[in-house]
């Protein structure tokens, strides 16, 4: 069977439910397998990783690679338009 008839499938079996709390069972359940998902896909960052990224901020906050805050608020809201 192919993934897309797997997909079609559960579609229509979705489709069917009539019981609201059986969908919010379902809700659940998805949310938490993307979070595990997500959590899973994290990757702690070692001590010596940590120092380097602080290092490299450093670096480029003084030699001037940054963007003020009201900048980048006006820039959001440019986009946003």
């Amino acid at each position: 069977m192919t993934l897309e008839l797997r997909k079609f499938q559960l579609i229509e079996a979705i489709m069917s439910i009539r019981d609201e709390t059986l969908i919010g069972q379902y809700e659940e359940s998805l949310r938490k397998i993307r979070i595990n998902n997500y959590e899973a896909a994290l990757k702690p960052m070692t001590v010596e990783e940590l120092k380097q990224r602080a290092i490299a901020s450093e670096d480029d906050i003084k030699e001037g690679h940054v963007t003020d805050i009201e900048d980048w608020q006006n820039e959001i809201s440019e986009n946003q338009s």
